[in-house]
């Protein structure tokens, strides 16, 4: 009987507001992913900065993230007004969140740039690679589907809720996106948009991780940047 209610569908009026509202962050989503496109190129792009022997080239990457990430809250605070105008939702205190989402959301981001952006020396077609790749990550990632009915296929077929869990917890958006929907639009039991602080800290590792190796690995072939480029 448990089984049987846990997998009843929500009600028409239910559903209707769980839909206002996660659509209300999808294209501020959608943006986030979108952030990620020009990364590779934001050293080899710069190859003349890259020249001057006093310049910090590990600092590239980061104006290229700040105005993606500028973007992104153009994106936010349109869709905070769209859903006040339309009364798909209201902001709640959940909104308070989202600073700490922007810094982990700098930090993934910042990491994943000085990666991509140190094998784009050696390796030129990474940008092309990595336009495609995004984009299949895009559909991977919930931005048009729920984590629930995910969890609903996902257990029908294997009933490993481990699995679960770490075809989740694997991709970086996943528990990224999963904050962000929270914090502008609070959480969403019946999608399985829960859980605020468990997605912010898986988030938190897979920042700090890429930061480190995209970090590490920038520096230390920096010094073969200028005679390459």
């Amino acid at each position: 009987a448990a089984r049987s209610s846990a997998t009843e569908p929500p009600s028409p009026a239910m559903e209707s507001r769980g839909q206002a509202r996660l659509g209300a962050t999808t294209s501020s989503q959608a943006s986030g992913m979108g952030i990620l496109g020009g990364l590779p190129s934001a050293r080899a792009s710069s190859a003349w900065v890259v020249k001057k022997v006093a310049f910090p080239s590990e600092a590239l990457p980061i104006h290229v993230t700040l105005v993606a990430i500028v973007i992104y809250l153009v994106g936010v605070a349109l869709t905070l007004a769209v859903g006040l105008i339309s009364g798909a939702r209201m902001p709640g205190i959940e909104l308070l969140y989202l600073p700490l989402v922007l810094i982990v959301m700098f930090m993934l981001i910042l990491g994943i740039g000085l990666l991509l952006a140190n094998i784009n020396v050696f390796v030129r077609d990474v940008q092309q690679l990595w336009r495609i790749f995004t984009m299949a990550w895009f559909f991977l990632s919930p931005v048009f589907w729920y984590p629930s009915d995910m969890s609903a296929m996902v257990l029908a077929k294997t009933d490993s809720p481990m699995l679960l869990s770490a075809l989740f917890n694997g991709n970086p958006a996943f528990s990224l996106m999963t904050a962000q929907r929270i914090s502008l639009g609070g959480e969403i039991p019946e999608w399985g948009v829960v859980d605020f602080w468990g997605s912010l800290g898986v988030a938190s590792l897979w920042a700090v991780g890429f930061l480190l190796v995209g970090y590490c690995t920038f520096m230390a072939n920096k010094h073969k940047y200028a005679d390459i480029v």
